[in-house]
């Protein structure tokens, strides 16, 4: 028997990371006689009960240095590239992860780093991560499991979705209206929250729809409907949609995002058009199809080749749904459950 304990992203489940992480594994690894706890906090752990402790950069990583000391094995599910910013950005970030009570006390890009190193392995999100840490051992390649997306047929509708946080999105909210505009795309559908935060996800929150309506203006596009991101609305703006535009913002640290946005909209049965960042160059080259772009113009090429794109792409669709499936996520996340 195993013993796992989880530090979960939201009190009541919702968070994504813990919808589609390891703790929602937690009934099929239960016939395995592996018992995953979830925790709110990581100072509630009595951490040499559990053979493995499971955080992420949600987690309280000062306190978690601590179980680096003992025993009991700790593993990082690491898809959130926070490290690539500057070590004055990050520390600037960790100021405010201890006053909204998520760090227990102040730290470093370097201390975190350290973390890493020690720590027993890390699970990260796509290829492109784990070539890109350096010098670290035990590092696991595990996608994000979509199935709770329920698998559509794609739609015979005529649009464009966009879904997500809105949170730090201005510049992708200013691209989704100009790449529209510049491809005469109509019906566009966006899917987020009602508030944006000026700083650090939870300061001087505004209306997303004012920055919307502001947008709207300044690219002279009207033609767009917002909804409050909820798995319902998120359905039924996929069924007016067939395309899944995934534009992403000049952030280094969204240059490291994993093709998870990429499966989730294939499950929706939409068409996904992506920025070329390298985990979806990696995954349009892997299934030998056509879904990036490195601007504009590549984008109005892409759009003006739409037919044939979309009728290569649907002919690799169940390919790609079955190779992202739970059962095979499920697999690779007993693999390093086991080995540990």
């Amino acid at each position: 028997m195993l013993r796992i304990a989880v530090q979960k992203a939201s009190r009541n489940l919702i968070h994504p990371t813990d919808r589609r992480r390891l703790i929602s594994f937690s009934s099929m690894f239960a016939g395995e006689n592996i018992f995953i706890d979830g925790y709110d906090n990581l100072s509630e752990i009595n951490y040499e009960f559990y053979d493995i402790i499971v955080v992420s950069h949600f987690a309280d990583i000062p306190f978690a240095k601590k179980i680096l000391k003992s025993k009991t094995k700790i593993l990082i599910d690491y898809c959130d590239f926070i490290h690539v910013v500057s070590p004055m950005v990050f520390y600037i970030k960790s100021i405010f992860s201890y006053m909204r009570g998520n760090y227990s006390s102040l730290l470093s890009k370097k201390q975190f780093l350290n973390f890493l190193k020690n720590c027993d392995g890390i699970i990260v999100g796509s290829d492109f991560q784990k070539l890109s840490l350096k010098n670290i051992n035990k590092i696991h390649v595990i996608p994000d499991d979509l199935s709770e997306i329920r698998l559509q047929e794609p739609s015979k509708s005529r649009g464009i979705l966009w879904e997500g946080f809105s949170h730090g999105n201005y510049k992708i909210f200013n691209k989704l209206f100009e790449l529209c505009k510049s491809g005469n795309l109509q019906n566009l559908q966006i899917v987020t929250d009602s508030k944006y935060a000026l700083i650090s996800n939870f300061l001087f929150k505004i209306s997303t729809k004012r920055i919307l309506k502001f947008l709207s203006k300044k690219h002279k596009f009207f033609n767009y409907s917002f909804s409050k991101w909820d798995l319902t609305n998120l359905i039924k703006a996929s069924i007016k949609s067939n395309i899944a535009l995934i534009p992403i913002a000049s952030k280094l640290i969204d240059k490291f995002k994993p093709e998870n946005k990429i499966i989730l909209h294939i499950r929706l049965g939409l068409f996904p058009i992506v920025s070329a960042i390298p985990s979806y160059v990696d995954f349009e080259k892997k299934y030998g199809i056509k879904i990036t772009f490195e601007d504009k113009n590549n984008f109005k090429e892409l759009i003006g080749n739409f037919e044939y794109h979309y009728n290569d792409f649907i002919s690799k669709r169940n390919k790609i749904i079955d190779d992202y499936s739970k059962k095979n996520i499920y697999k690779k996340w007993k693999k390093i459950i086991i080995n540990e």
